[in-house]
């Protein structure tokens, strides 16, 4: 009876390869977590650039599809983009800083005004970048 209770107490814990193979997969699946982490942290600085820019340029091509004249007010922290007088959609900046005595506070986009050119300078990331509004939507560059 002895001999059989020492045998079953012998076989309670993990053997040491079992615990090594653990924590390789641990450190495996780990390290594809932090990487994960550290692309989505990359990407959400220009994020807000790029929805500024997806804004600008969903205007532009509705101002070429239909015709409207769309109207971008800068208040405060938000840009307001009216067409026939109604607010269609509002893009909060708070990122972003504009130099507004270079259109006083509202931009007109028309398919008369995109034959001209429109320019835009704005900061981000303290970087001045100099935006440009055709019939393509926003181009920009930084400035030196």
């Amino acid at each position: 009876m002895e001999l059989k209770r020492l045998k079953s107490d012998f076989h309670r814990g993990f053997t040491l390869i079992e615990i090594l193979v653990v924590l390789i997969i641990i450190g495996i699946a780990s390290t594809f977590v932090i990487s994960s982490f550290n692309n989505s942290f990359l990407n959400s600085k220009n994020n807000v650039l790029n929805s500024f820019i997806s804004f600008i340029n969903y205007h532009v091509d509705h101002s070429i599809i239909s015709g409207d004249t769309v109207y971008l007010e800068f208040q405060n922290k938000n840009i307001v983009a009216k067409i026939n007088g109604q607010k269609t959609k509002t893009y909060s900046h708070n990122d972003l800083n504009f130099e507004k005595p270079k259109f006083k506070d509202q931009i007109i986009i028309n398919q008369n005004s995109l034959y001209n050119t429109i320019t835009l300078d704005f900061v981000y990331n303290n970087q001045i970048y100099e935006g440009i509004i055709s019939f393509n939507g926003i181009d920009y560059e930084e400035k030196k």
